[in-house]
């Protein structure tokens, strides 16, 4: 067959991704019926406190682990009764591990900072970029996120680039080119080209955050509720600040003009926008949507522990590809053919990333030997053959022994007899 489906790469964590997805299309579809979707820095704020709900799975687990700990501590109090030398010795290594647990979980500073800073920034590009060019499209640039997660894959997690990684490159590559192009020459999108260059910052921040954040979880060991929390407060920091200063530019600058561009935000817009809704019905729309995105990052960071960044992809590009079915229900004026276009380019890239995910292997000109699977079985096969290889020289050796101890038998026996001869002579 030259194309092989594997199904071991597919266990139970393979389901974070599209739950991520719908935790995603949730919150879109609640922010459509808010006020606050029309304030990008707003938006941004709110998703950063759903970040920092991450608290609440975290402190829940610490207080499963302290029960289960004493259930068992009790259980075994119950069943020996330890003097007070073996108490005194339970409570001193029980002081320790607690300890060393800290140490292990221990993340530097200026690494939240620094994921802070990324997503910040990430998101300023995405949400700011298509409200201050206004585009009706939203190009991805998929090729962009591979080569960058291949580079920071490579230096921070030391993982190594084999011939199908570049060959899904190279597909997503081509198909990047041919996609840019349409949407660049179709008249009804009129797509703003300094758009890439935004394009391209939130693709290299949003690759590096996810590789660093597996980093720091193998390093540090530290919890992911705890990491998303941290995330989520850095973050909270960054949107704050970013609304302040755009709410008093938006004050002074642009009080009594009702031109001022959308990228300033006001909280005086904000509260007037919001006269139109029921407050009690918006606390309601925030509140899930926080829960939706504090899902979100939860389930991507379990894809990221337990799978690998790439794996994150998985949930971009079927976003992608729901966008691009809804955008034809939109009042949008979109040439039908570059739907279509769209809807098949987003499929092929769905599956190309499964091959670069090795869920999809290609049995030809050499591209699947370098993959998990047969790497394994090369593996099998080499412990094999040094078995077979052990086992020979084992018994090689046994013949040349009992060869030796039966040539010294006859050499005795031979003395033997010419002790015998001569004493009977």
């Amino acid at each position: 067959m030259l194309i092989y489906f594997d199904s071991e790469g597919i266990n139970i964590y393979f389901l974070f991704p599209f739950l991520c997805f719908f935790c995603a299309v949730g919150a879109s579809f609640i922010s459509s019926f808010s006020c606050f979707a029309k304030f990008p820095s707003l938006q941004n704020l709110v998703v950063s406190f759903g970040e920092m709900l991450a608290i609440i799975p975290y402190l829940l687990s610490l207080k499963i682990d302290r029960d289960t700990f004493q259930g068992n501590s009790k259980r075994n109090s119950i069943n020996s009764s330890p003097s007070q030398t073996s108490k005194s010795l339970l409570d001193k290594y029980q002081l320790e591990y607690n300890d060393y647990e800290e140490e292990l979980s221990h993340v530097e500073f200026y690494h939240i900072i620094l994921l802070g800073f990324l997503d910040f920034l990430q998101s300023f590009c995405t949400y700011f970029g298509n409200e201050l060019f206004d585009n009706k499209y939203q190009l991805y640039l998929w090729s962009t996120y591979i080569l960058f997660l291949c580079i920071f894959n490579k230096l921070l997690l030391h993982t190594r680039l084999y011939r199908h990684h570049i060959v899904s490159f190279i597909i997503f590559f081509i198909l990047d080119i041919l996609h840019t192009i349409i949407i660049i020459l179709d008249k009804d999108i009129d797509y703003k080209k300094l758009q890439l260059i935004f394009l391209f910052i939130s693709n290299l921040c949003f690759s590096f955050e996810i590789v660093f954040v597996k980093r720091l979880i193998e390093k540090s060991f530290i919890s992911i509720f705890k990491l998303c929390f941290f995330l989520g407060l850095s973050t909270t920091f960054f949107n704050l600040t970013t609304s302040i200063i755009t709410a008093i530019i938006s004050y002074t600058k642009y009080n009594n003009n009702n031109k001022k561009p959308k990228v300033l935000f006001s909280y005086k817009d904000y509260f007037n926008d919001m006269g139109n809704y029921s407050i009690f019905i918006e606390i309601l729309l925030i509140l899930v949507f926080m829960i939706l995105n504090g899902l979100y990052n939860i389930f991507q960071f379990v894809a990221i522990k337990y799978l690998s960044p790439n794996h994150v992809l998985i949930t971009q590009l079927i976003l992608a590809l729901y966008y691009s079915i809804i955008l034809q229900f939109s009042p949008n004026n979109i040439n039908t053919i570059t739907l279509i276009f769209s809807i098949i380019f987003h499929i092929i890239c769905f599956i190309t990333q499964l091959i670069f995910l090795e869920i999809i292997q290609l049995n030809f000109c050499g591209f699947n030997k370098d993959t998990k699977l047969h790497i394994g079985i090369r593996s099998d096969i080499d412990k094999i053959n040094q078995n077979k290889e052990e086992l020979y020289k084992t018994k090689s050796e046994e013949i040349e022994d009992n060869d030796d101890e039966n040539n010294r038998n006859k050499s005795t026996d031979r003395t033997n007899s010419e002790v015998s001869y001569n004493e009977n002579n």
